[in-house]
């Protein structure tokens, strides 16, 4: 991870604005905000997808294993319990099965709607991280910058951090580095 050095002097590398480096290096254009965005679209419909595949696939072959298992129960109950109620208890089971396969499926997809909200919202601040610091109080200065940096540590009139890892990948991407990591 990189480390950020802020000089909080008038006159030091932030112009005077004290913190306000970190919202300098995460800064990024519209432009590349975009093709971030249309990246990660990109990615999350394909693994979107490969989920959708996969997920049909495990239940096809939970099918298979519920007419194996039926089979099975047949063999066994022959004699035992009446056919009927032994196929009634299978037929639970196998409902059951499939709910809980597809609630598995569900909170799968809501994690990737959550994932890429989040990365939304990241794109969001790093656009507007400028006119946010310009408009906060003091406070709210305060506030935005511990949502972008960890170990924030003063060292005499220097503030030193690291930026947290979405708006250090950001800062990187900002400065021309590939972010497709090529």
């Amino acid at each position: 991870m990189a480390t950020f050095v802020v000089t909080t002097t008038t006159g030091a590398r932030t112009g005077g604005r004290p913190t306000a480096g970190a919202v300098d290096a995460i800064h990024i254009t519209d432009l590349l905000a975009k093709q971030v965005s249309d990246g990660l679209n990109a990615t999350h419909k394909d693994v979107q997808d490969q989920r959708r595949r996969e997920g049909a696939q495990f239940e096809r072959s939970l099918r298979d294993l519920d007419v194996k298992e039926s089979k099975l129960v047949d063999e066994m109950f022959d004699g035992g319990l009446s056919r009927d109620v032994a196929k009634r208890q299978l037929e639970r089971i196998q409902e059951e099965r499939l709910r809980l396969t597809r609630q598995v499926q569900a909170a799968s997809a809501a994690l990737d709607d959550r994932y890429l909200k989040t990365a939304a919202d990241v794109l969001e601040l790093a656009k507007s991280a400028r006119s946010l610091w310009e408009s906060r109080t003091p406070a709210e200065k305060r506030l935005l910058f511990e949502k972008l940096v960890t170990n924030p540590m003063l060292d005499g009139v220097t503030v030193r951090y690291d930026l947290k890892k979405p708006f250090a990948i950001l800062s990187r991407m900002a400065k021309g580095s590939s972010w497709l990591g090529n």
